[in-house]
């Protein structure tokens, strides 16, 4: 069986263009009526062309009645699953229904697969349990995949999609705040497209959010009016693609035209939230915007190394190898960097500019250690040194003076540690890195960070 859009076009043998009805007939413009001088003339040549397309036209399904006898069909599925009184098997024959629409019936393009759990990130931030989540299993991965835990990777996930039995005021709102946990991770990153010889990146699209019901206690209008509620205290780039109640609505986004906005960089333009009651036509809308916002996926530069690593979150930046410190007065509890020195860092160094590396290891050691090169060292680092500490290079040896006398009663640059922020080095002499500016890392010890 063929499935074709609704509104396919064909030409008949003189060339002339008609668009098919919901019967499968061709809707004739008055024009071309005139031209054909009559309705019977033009049915006999498009039932009795030769031509192989204009046959197929003739047997196509009807679209719209295949999506109204499904979306009873989800109904009919979802009434049997009313019996069932454990609420964590309830939840999952929900999502089974519409996971099995999608990928058991094979209406998903066969590089996108389909789990529930969670969603992290190489920065250690995890998103709140999803119900579906759809992500690319061929240049993707799932992290685990079990029965009852799934973890994706970001950057391997397209979308996710809340699924509730009854949709009301509260569980609207825990789906609007479980699509938020997800965009909200979803990092600022680049996809690399190649074109011939070149390579562009673009800026990945961050994972849609869609929400789907079987039913309601609340009108459609109602549903609108929270959501707008909702949407009053929270950025555009936290909102759902779009929310569908089974034979009832969507409620989606327009733009200052009144064309809808499905994508994401549409909706932070969006002017205005609205509704439509599609009724029985719902289920096809909110396929055909799963479709669309699927075709446009691209899996992320996935980097497990980068997981491995233990990025970390402080404030607005991505930070590494800022805990896992020991003091010498309490040596079985580790610490870590204090958020706000890390920002103290960020802000001085951003205003005193860069350094290249080979010249940080001029000024701290006298000079570049055997078997380094400039070449090689040829890249940007920051130095943290708001007292203008002296390095090797910086001080004049006396001939009776000991370099070790020198280390051990002058402050200077040469012992330092770095850490990385928003993924440059930061070099810190030691000198700064005083008590005041650690705090402890509950249940943990110095030797787990290694």
């Amino acid at each position: 069986m063929t499935l074709v859009r609704a509104d396919m076009r064909v030409r008949d043998q003189s060339g002339i263009l008609y668009t098919l009805d919901e019967g499968g007939q061709p809707n004739v413009p008055p024009e071309s009526k005139r031209r054909n001088r009559s309705w019977k003339k033009l049915k006999r040549i498009f039932e009795e062309s030769p031509d192989l397309s204009i046959k197929m036209a003739v047997s196509l399904v009807n679209i719209r009645q295949l999506f109204r006898s499904i979306s009873k069909g989800l109904q009919a599925d979802f009434e049997k699953t009313i019996q069932i009184t454990h609420r964590g098997m309830k939840g999952e024959s929900r999502e089974d229904i519409l996971r099995h629409f999608l990928i058991q019936e094979k209406r998903l393009p066969e590089r996108f697969g389909i789990g529930s759990g969670e969603i992290i990130t190489h920065i250690d931030e995890v998103s709140r349990q999803c119900d579906l989540i759809i992500y690319d299993k061929i240049d993707g991965i799932s992290l685990i995949s079990q029965d009852s835990v799934n973890v994706f990777p970001i950057e391997s996930v397209a979308g996710i999609i809340e699924v509730k039995s009854v949709l009301d005021k509260n569980s609207l709102f825990d789906s609007l705040e479980n699509i938020k946990s997800i965009k909200k991770i979803a990092p600022n990153s680049a996809s690399e497209n190649k074109f011939g010889g070149f390579t562009i990146a673009t800026t990945r699209e961050k994972p849609f959010g869609l929400i789907f019901s079987y039913s309601t206690s609340i009108s459609l209008d109602t549903i609108a009016n929270h959501y707008k509620e909702w949407a009053s205290k929270n950025d555009k780039i936290f909102y759902p693609n779009m929310i569908a109640v089974l034979n009832l609505g969507i409620v989606r986004h327009l733009d200052r035209k009144l064309r809808e906005c499905i994508y994401n960089d549409e909706i932070k333009n969006s002017a205005q939230i609205s509704h439509i009651s599609y009724e029985g036509d719902s289920l096809f809308h909110f396929y055909n915007a799963i479709l669309d916002l699927c075709s446009i996926f691209k899996a992320g530069n996935f980097n497990l190394t980068n997981y491995f690593k233990g990025y970390k979150k402080s404030g607005k930046h991505v930070v590494r190898k800022h805990e896992g410190f020991g003091r010498i007065d309490n040596a079985a509890i580790a610490y870590k960097l204090k958020d706000s020195f890390i920002e103290e860092i960020y802000k001085w160094c951003q205003n005193n500019g860069s350094i290249k590396h080979y010249d940080l290891l001029k000024k701290s050691l006298g000079s570049l250690p055997i078997g380094m090169k400039e070449e090689d060292l040829n890249f940007d680092v920051y130095l943290y040194n708001p007292d203008n500490l002296p390095g090797l290079k910086d001080i004049q040896m006396q001939k009776d003076q000991n370099l070790i006398d020198i280390l051990r009663n002058t402050h200077t640059i040469t012992n330092w540690w770095y850490i990385e922020i928003d993924y440059y080095a930061y070099y810190i002499p030691c000198y700064y890195m005083t008590f005041d500016k650690l705090e402890e890392i509950p249940g943990t010890k110095p030797e787990d960070f290694r």
